[in-house]
């Protein structure tokens, strides 16, 4: 068995291996929120539970409308964790800019946040397009397109694993098939249009950040 949990009202409910759907095709059957995520102790990760800040998430191959984080849901966020290591990465390719697009990105800048500030800044390396270049690619023969079947999740895990410990990826694009795969692990993918690390980190933290998911191919 499967166990899911709703970020929003706290039920977890359980759904039988085969039976299909990730998280971020479900909605809760108590609250109807789609704020859905496997919980996190199946997931075998110590310390706190990430959860976003209570909006919908984004569905498979759905357009979506932009939307913004609600700055009381954040600073509910802050208070309840309490902790120095709440991490916001960025994609970029030289430290300063949210690079085009997640997959081409070299490196991601992860900022930790402490009380809502800003303490410290890491630039970690990032795997990406120039290393799977040689690898066949799933869109030609999964009906869902790129972005989707075995081989892409797996570079999706890779390239997700160097930032397993952030709450959220601030991007300025990024695929469809990439999107769910943050989502299914916990990590919250905001698609921005502020091109500058400083001041996006500076939006989602304010509460002010529009993640516009009608971007998303």
């Amino acid at each position: 068995m499967r166990t899911f949990q709703c970020y929003d009202c706290k039920h977890t409910w359980e759904v039988p291996h085969g039976a299909g759907g990730m998280g971020v095709d479900m909605a809760c059957p108590k609250c109807g929120s789609t704020n859905v995520h496997r919980a996190a102790d199946e997931r075998g990760r110590g310390g706190w539970r990430r959860g976003g800040w209570g909006q919908g998430r984004g569905r498979r191959g759905g357009g979506g409308r932009p939307r913004a984080a609600t700055p009381s849901k954040i600073h509910e966020f802050f208070s309840r964790h309490g902790g120095p290591d709440v991490k916001i990465a960025a994609i970029t390719d030289d430290g300063k800019t949210i690079s085009a697009h997640f997959g081409r990105a070299s490196y991601y800048l992860v900022s930790t946040v402490e009380d809502t500030k800003v303490v410290h800044t890491e630039l970690r390396d990032k795997v990406g397009h120039r290393q799977f270049a040689s690898q066949p690619h799933d869109e030609e023969t999964d009906p869902r397109g790129h972005g989707f079947g075995a081989g892409s999740e797996a570079r999706h895990a890779s390239m997700i694993a160097a930032i397993a410990d952030c709450e959220a990826l601030l991007v300025r694009g990024m695929g469809r098939g990439a999107h769910i795969a943050l989502q299914e692990a916990n990590i919250r993918p905001v698609v921005t249009d502020i091109e500058s690390i400083e001041a996006a980190v500076q939006a989602f933290l304010r509460g002010d950040i529009v993640d516009h998911i009608e971007w998303l191919h």
